[in-house]
């Protein structure tokens, strides 16, 4: 290989071995010296992982032969016993595997042999052994490099995605049986997500500062106004989704309060998320909202997205029938 000789010091030492084994080994791919350059790394991946154990986070290394779509694939799991804990888990997996894949940033050889053999760092989420979704988060290669070490400036690599139906059955994962009920609240979240994208678009205008001549200035507000009267049916799909999720509410007693605390937790988040949906104090849909407003109603949506999250989880917790997520004080 190239690399043994151009960086000696990076690539393991070729084993030696009799005659007979040297010819049985010489049919195999050569690319196999090449992975082991990762070994060291492997190692140091595992040691860390293991290292989650004391945070309640079960993670290791499931597979690094099956790919996602047409790409190499590092598949990490990590089983926790509540689906908000997965939450808190992944920020946790992000700083342990930054560290562990440090050394190897200044190392050509392996941080290419990283990119071949692992393109795609995959985290696969699981609660009590099984998958909620068959989802996993497959952007997690960010890790490797350490361009922005802090999470929140990754934000686009959470979103979970459907694993691939061949990799899935590769995997042998365990799934949870999915509750019809589950399907309420993801109506509210999609309708939420519908009318979030909306603003979010028309709120990028205030980020330009061109100056407009009176007919531009005719034509952005006209444009404006007409995206404005197509929030109002975004909205009120909102409102009606949200009220559909808060019919299914229990009675809150001193029983569901102490038994249902997850239910009772994600009824006070949606509540908290009032906030969020209306435009602004005393909104009205005959009312116009100037740039500034709607931007400033976006980012409250923004901040929504956070209580939505959590309250989902806390949803099919209970749906599922798990013991309630301890929020520390």
């Amino acid at each position: 290989s190239w690399s043994y000789f151009t960086f000696p010091d990076e690539v393991p030492s070729k084993r030696t071995s009799s005659p007979r084994k040297r010819k049985k080994s010489s049919s195999q791919p050569k690319s196999l010296v090449l992975r082991d350059c990762l070994r060291t790394t492997r190692n140091r991946v595992a040691d860390s992982l293991k290292q989650l154990t004391k945070h309640g986070i079960n993670a290791k290394v499931i597979s690094e032969q099956i790919r996602w779509e047409d790409n190499s694939a590092l598949w990490i799991s990590f089983d926790v016993d509540h689906p908000i804990s997965s939450l808190i888990a992944i920020e946790k997996m992000w700083s342990c595997l930054l560290e562990a894949f440090r050394p190897d940033r200044n190392k050509i050889v392996r941080a290419k042999t990283i990119e071949l053999y692992w393109k795609r760092i995959v985290f696969v989420p699981l609660v009590l052994g099984k998958s909620l979704e068959g989802q996993a988060l497959p952007h997690m290669n960010g890790v490797v490099y350490g361009l922005d070490e802090e999470l929140e400036a990754n934000e686009w690599r959470l979103g979970p995605i459907p694993i691939p139906q061949e990799s899935l059955d590769r995997l042998e994962l365990k799934c949870w049986d999915r509750p019809p009920i589950w399907d309420v609240f993801d109506n509210f979240t999609a309708a939420y997500q519908a009318l979030f994208f909306h603003v979010d678009h028309m709120a990028d205008f205030q980020r330009y500062t061109v100056e407009l001549d009176d007919l531009g200035e005719e034509i952005f507000n006209i444009y404006l106004e007409k995206e404005q009267g197509r929030t109002n049916p975004l909205l009120q799909a909102t409102f009606d989704s949200a009220a559909e999720v808060l019919q299914h509410f229990p009675e809150i007693d001193e029983e569901v309060v102490a038994q249902r605390s997850d239910i009772f937790n994600c009824m006070q988040l949606i509540v908290e998320m009032q906030d969020s949906l209306y435009p602004k104090e005393g909104f009205s849909e005959q009312a116009r909202l100037t740039i500034d407003e709607i931007a400033e109603w976006r980012d409250r949506m923004k901040t929504g997205f956070q209580l939505l999250g959590q309250a989902r989880y806390l949803w099919i917790a209970d749906s599922l029938g798990l013991p309630s997520f301890e929020f520390p004080n």
